[in-house]
């Protein structure tokens, strides 16, 4: 049971006890790792149909009910900026698929949909909206809405090759200089701390600690939202922080400065 090359073959075949017979299939891949993939998916597939029984034959839903679905159900418990960003991308696959039956969308038709997208944008971002509908259809299965998820053997980098880059002195005393005066803090701490845009305006009082030695992110305020993050401060961004602190009437830490936008 499992994997296994046949010398008349140049792909991978698997083999596995069905309802008391040996059952062999050609995976039509050369790679091992997406053979056993697709292996598994199998077995899990055998397996749900033996203790579940099979789905209904009139259960049709399509992409669209999927996306409608997802967004009722698990897009409200993200972050308003995730919010937003599973509607905007959304949109476009309803529009591409949203009348596929979801048992329809095969790995053929999203590895077109990369190859037209990803002459549009880099990698990393077809990839990452390629992950949020690989998302809905992980819930899918958990509804039984299909036995099998189409992304199976297609790998998604959503990271992307990312490049470590410094800005210069030169380039930093440019940026600043021109940058609107009330900016010019919250450029400066974010260069200093490299939070995220959205902690970064959003930075709290409270999460100042230790005398202005550093700043600790809440778990529920991170990206992951599973441990808090802590930042130590450069002089710079300590003085920065101590001078808002003096000013600050609310919990927001450059509150002041957005204040002071509106009157520039």
């Amino acid at each position: 049971m499992g994997v296994y090359r046949r010398p008349d073959s140049p792909t991978w075949w698997m083999s596995l006890q069905v309802d008391g017979h040996r059952v062999r299939i050609n995976t039509m891949v050369e790679d091992r790792q997406l053979a056993k993939e697709l292996f598994s998916a199998w077995k899990a597939e055998v397996a749900r149909t033996r203790w579940l029984g099979a789905l209904p034959s009139d259960v049709d839903h399509t992409v669209g009910d999927m996306i409608v679905q997802y967004l009722k159900m698990v897009t409200p418990r993200k972050s308003l900026h995730s919010r937003r960003r599973d509607r905007a991308v959304f949109a476009r696959f309803a529009m591409r698929w949203g009348t596929l039956l979801v048992r329809e969308l095969n790995p053929l038709l999203i590895e077109e949909f990369l190859i037209e997208r990803g002459a549009q944008v880099c990698f990393a971002t077809v990839s990452k909206e390629l992950g949020i509908l690989k998302a809905a259809f992980r819930c899918a299965i958990r509804w039984q809405w299909i036995v099998q998820s189409p992304f199976i053997g297609i790998a998604l980098n959503q990271e992307g090759s990312s490049r470590m880059r410094w800005l210069s002195n030169a380039e930093e005393a440019r940026l600043l200089g021109n940058s609107q005066l009330w900016l010019r803090d919250i450029i400066a701490v974010g260069l200093d701390t490299r939070l995220r845009p959205g902690n970064l305006v959003a930075l709290q009082c409270q999460w100042v600690q230790d005398d202005v030695a550093r700043v600790i992110v809440p778990r529920e305020h991170t990206k992951t939202k599973k441990h808090p993050i802590t930042i130590p401060l450069t002089r710079r961004a300590s003085d920065i922080i101590r001078g808002c602190l003096k000013h600050a009437h609310s919990p927001y830490l450059f509150m002041f400065n957005l204040r002071l936008a509106l009157y520039l």
